[in-house]
């Protein structure tokens, strides 16, 4: 029976045209690879970079109008697949071509008007992306918010400064390091309540800044990296004074007693704080010190009658915030704040960075250049490099119908070589822009480097 069998295997080897090898397998018929749809083809042509005229053009060559389901458009829909090739698969009218960026007659003006129902087809070949700019170095500045310095504890030694008046001594301190710092070459100042509402507006809000065609306007996640706080622990004067009896004589004699007493004093004010830098997000202590600031005058009066003629010394009585900084204590206060400052400064390095998380709309379109609703009060900095992303879908509220996210296809990058009062300027390269399409869905720019 075993002989049989065998012999019936090697018959049936030979008869379909194999070889059959002692210890080989009888392989199964190999079937031909299934032919890809072509949903499957145009998805890959769009993620592969094909712009969208190039597949439109492929589509109409082809002659085909394929019959798409639901399912197939929820697919080309997450792949970013643009309704005008839908309509081109399924033998739709195409809108005429409208002028982009990076084209011959493109126009040197955004366009004005209503939107097409249907964004216009791009026309025109990608580009590449634009290089970085040269001798420029993003080397971002830690963002900083001086908090008002506390003063507490010395809130009688200021009253006695300001003749009994009560000042703020915290705050005058806290407004000096920030003048100081305005001029900073490492720190990026953020006045605190201005801070202090973009942090509210973020607690309150954490949905995307989008207006009603779905464009993000800015994406403000601006905050600071870290707070400078702190609290006065001196402030005061230090005075000495000195006194002997003057000679004998005709002219002393006109005195009682004939006697003179010149009397000598050394003036010094003292100021001394201490200050800490505070994580933003964490409320960590980075690091922290203290800084001593001091002023010296030295005066000689007379006095015949034992009552002394000596003044206020730049303290006292006289002193208010707006002859402050002429006194002796408004002296050492700048001294203090001086070397706070350049305490901060110099340990800058030891601050971390906030990672930018900037969004914007593309706002217009010109012949050469691309212009972004974002400034420096934005963060964004000339030689910033950031994604050009095409709208494809604006995601609703099921309940309000406020548009809360936007489905996106990046199309090109973008880098900054001008940032002005309102707005952000770059070259553009790759998938060209359409004015008309700016009109409709729009476009969305995302920063790339952090």
């Amino acid at each position: 029976m075993m002989r049989k069998f065998f012999i019936s295997m090697i018959f049936a080897a030979v008869l379909s045209g194999q070889t059959l090898n002692a210890g080989t397998r009888v392989a199964a018929p190999a079937h031909p690879p299934a032919e890809k749809s072509g949903v499957d083809t145009v998805i890959e042509l769009v993620k592969g970079g094909m712009s969208e005229s190039l597949v439109i053009k492929t589509l109409q060559n082809e002659g085909k109008s394929y019959a798409l389901s639901t399912a197939d458009l929820l697919r080309m829909q997450k792949a970013g697949v643009t309704e005008n090739i839908i309509n081109a698969m399924t033998g739709g009218s195409v809108p005429p071509t409208s002028p982009a960026i990076g084209t011959k007659n493109a126009p040197a003006s955004p366009s004005t008007g209503e939107s097409p129902e249907r964004p216009p087809v791009n026309s025109g070949g990608p580009t590449a992306p634009p290089p970085d700019l040269p001798g420029v170095s993003i080397v971002r500045k830690r963002r900083l918010s001086v908090d008002s310095f506390d003063s507490s504890a010395v809130k009688n030694a200021a009253q006695a400064v300001f003749g009994g008046a009560y000042v703020d001594a915290g705050l005058e301190i806290s407004n000096m390091i920030a003048a100081r710092l305005q001029k900073s070459q490492v720190f990026t100042l953020l006045e605190r309540s201005r801070s202090k509402t973009l942090n509210d507006e973020k607690t309150l809000d954490t949905t995307p800044d989008i207006d009603r065609r779905g464009s993000i306007k800015k994406g403000r996640t601006l905050g600071v990296d870290c707070f400078l706080v702190g609290e006065i622990t001196t402030f005061g004067r230090d005075d000495k004074s000195s006194g002997k009896q003057g000679g004998e004589g005709p002219i002393f004699n006109r005195w009682p007693g004939g006697l003179i007493k010149v009397f000598k004093k050394e003036e010094k004010a003292v100021v001394g704080v201490s200050f800490r830098i505070v994580d933003s997000e964490t409320s960590t202590i980075i690091l922290g010190g203290q800084a001593r600031g001091e002023s010296k005058r030295t005066s000689k009066t007379m006095d015949g009658f034992g009552v002394s003629s000596m003044g206020a010394g730049g303290g006292g009585a006289g002193t208010t915030t707006s002859n402050f900084g002429a006194t002796i204590i408004g002296e050492a206060t700048a001294d203090a704040v001086d070397k706070l400052v350049k305490e901060v400064e110099n340990q800058a390095s030891q601050i971390p960075q906030k990672p930018r998380e900037i969004e914007a709309s593309v706002a217009a379109i010109t012949a050469n250049s691309v212009y972004l609703a974002v400034s420096a009060d934005d963060d964004v900095q000339r030689g910033d490099r950031f994604a050009i992303l095409q709208i494809n879908n604006v995601v609703l509220d099921p309940h309000t119908q406020e548009p809360i996210d936007v489905e996106t296809t990046k199309v090109g990058e973008l880098v900054v070589t001008e940032v002005r009062e309102k707005t952000a300027i770059g070259n553009y390269g790759g998938q060209p822009l359409s004015a008309d399409y700016l009109k409709g869905k729009g476009y969305q720019a995302r920063l790339m480097s952090k």
